[in-house]
């Protein structure tokens, strides 16, 4: 059944990259259906489509998740970072880590049910789709308030199989133009909760990676400090402790997945879910039962910041583009004039992102075709593409 006929009626959210839908299936998972649409600088849709996008992060992104389901692989972690460049002090302490006991001991959470195909049979790699099937979970938005948003129903019912509402960030490095430089030198207060003392080199690797927070259900994504991020989705202490490590975790082993394919991961975004954790710990009541986290979303190009072969081996090439149009001038204005920067920018400034040109969009049309086939040969899984489409075919093609 093609997405045409799954119908508007089974439509539960359509969003700038992808659509979900109900399973007609099972009413316990959705489908996800991932589309040629691309998004930057969260304006949404952009004009343009990618040809073979959606079926590039729904492959990539069930690659992902089945490398990190299993156990091997994170044990393996531990011996492959021995030499990395990460200090040993950080490595001892996330390697003892509660987090990375369980994860060697049953691998990662995650609500990816398995690819299926356009009549939601199930499917599997080489074969190409751009639809996966999802584990349904509970989506409680924050209230909308005079001075903001309410988000107290997180820290009251503390949800199981619900998102948590944040964007989690890990990054390895300050490469030029991150966010979080900025935060630093406008904001001592970010500095302290990390523990520096002094803005860190950018362009530079960490010896310890840091996590970095997001609102996820707000029109626009607002950074967050530790503190803030921790009362906003209504987490315990160690609870935050457990989504920093696990986070740390997850980044680990994607950079070292990446390194393998001699590529340079900086930095990426998750999202996750609460759920009962495998870990029963004390509690402090007993009727409170102890939380943990499964990975949700997706993870691929667009979720990360990839370096390689002198190349941005991510859609920031296309953020590069349209930093020197007219119209990220103007929308760079209406975000600092208004919540609703998108209308204002086409109503005031009436600007709105021009086309990309041909050359431009081939780039990144054999970017995602490349990616797809180099990282998944990586992880020992068959190539859903031509096997002369990998990273070196594309650096062939544009250095």
């Amino acid at each position: 059944m093609s997405v045409s006929t799954l119908g508007k009626t089974n439509l539960i959210y359509e969003g700038s990259v992808k659509s979900v839908y109900k399973d007609i299936n099972d009413d316990q998972s959705l489908i996800f259906s991932f589309s040629d649409r691309y998004s930057i600088f969260d304006w949404g849709e952009m004009p343009d489509h990618v040809p073979s996008k959606g079926e590039c992060l729904s492959l990539m992104g069930f690659a992902f998740f089945k490398y990190l389901s299993d156990q091997k692989n994170w044990i393996q972690l531990k011996n492959d970072l021995k030499n990395s460049h990460f200090s040993k002090e950080f490595l001892d302490q996330i390697f003892k880590s509660d987090e990375y006991l369980n994860l060697c001991e049953f691998g990662l959470k995650h609500h990816c049910l398995g690819l299926v195909d356009s009549i939601l049979q199930q499917t599997n790699l080489p074969n190409l789709t751009n639809k996966m099937r999802v584990q349904r979970i509970q989506v409680i938005k924050p209230l909308k308030i005079s001075n903001g948003w309410d988000y107290a129903q997180y820290s009251r019912s503390k949800p199981v199989m619900a998102l948590v509402p944040l964007e989690v960030m890990y990054r390895f490095g300050l490469p030029s133009g991150n966010s979080l430089s900025q935060r630093f030198k406008s904001n001592a207060e970010y500095l302290n909760q990390y523990g520096l003392n002094e803005l860190p080199n950018e362009n530079t690797f960490l010896e310890k990676p840091l996590v970095d927070f997001s609102t996820k259900l707000e029109p626009g994504d607002r950074y967050l400090t530790i503190e803030q991020a921790q009362s906003l989705a209504g987490l315990t202490r160690d609870e935050m402790q457990s989504l920093q490590n696990l986070t740390l975790l997850v980044g680990l082993n994607l950079w070292n997945l990446h390194r393998k394919a001699g590529l340079e991961l900086w930095d990426g975004k998750l999202e996750f879910a609460f759920v009962l954790s495998n870990v029963e710990k004390t509690a402090k009541a007993a009727n409170v039962k102890p939380r943990g986290f499964m990975l949700v979303d997706s993870i691929g190009l667009d979720e990360m910041r990839i370096l390689g072969h002198g190349q941005k081996i991510s859609k920031d090439f296309l953020r590069d583009f349209y930093r020197n149009t007219k119209w990220y001038e103007n929308l760079y204005k209406a975000k600092a004039e208004s919540s609703d920067f998108k209308k204002h920018c086409i109503n005031v400034y009436k600007s709105e992102p021009e086309m990309l040109p041909e050359k431009v969009l081939n780039r990144v049309t054999a970017l995602y075709r490349c990616y797809t086939n180099t990282i998944i040969n990586v992880m020992n899984l068959p190539q859903p593409f031509d096997k002369s489409l990998d990273l070196e075919f594309y650096r062939g093609l544009y250095l």
